[in-house]
C-alpha cells in the first residue's frame, strides 16, 4: 500500500507538473489532498479496520445489510468520503 500511495504522490505531486496551467495544477493539488487523506485514513490500523469493514458491507449481497452500510457511509461527511478511493483509481 505504501509503494502505491507513493507511486501516485510522485505523479500528482504539483511541482512534478510540467503543464503550466493553472488548472493542471489545481487538478494536481485536490488529487494530492485526497490520496493524503486516504493515506491518513489507510495507514491508521482501527480507521483501516472500520473502511474495510464498511466496504465488505456495501458488497453483501443481503440488500438490507447494504442498505444499512450505505446509510452509515451517507453519515461520513463529503470530504471524507471520496478520498479513501483516492488509492484504489488510478
Amino acid at each position: 500500500m505504501k509503494r502505491a500511495y507513493t507511486a501516485k504522490a510522485l505523479r500528482w505531486h504539483p511541482d512534478r507538473q510540467d503543464d503550466p496551467r493553472p488548472e493542471v495544477r489545481q487538478r494536481s493539488e485536490l488529487h494530492m489532498a485526497e490520496l493524503n487523506a486516504a493515506w491518513e485514513v489507510l495507514r491508521n490500523p482501527a480507521s483501516r479496520a472500520a473502511y474495510d469493514l464498511l466496504i465488505g458491507l456495501l458488497d453483501d449481497p443481503d440488500p438490507l445489510v447494504r442498505r444499512s452500510a450505505a446509510s452509515a457511509f451517507a453519515t461520513i461527511p463529503a470530504e471524507g468520503r471520496s478520498p479513501l478511493l483516492a488509492l484504489a483509481e488510478d
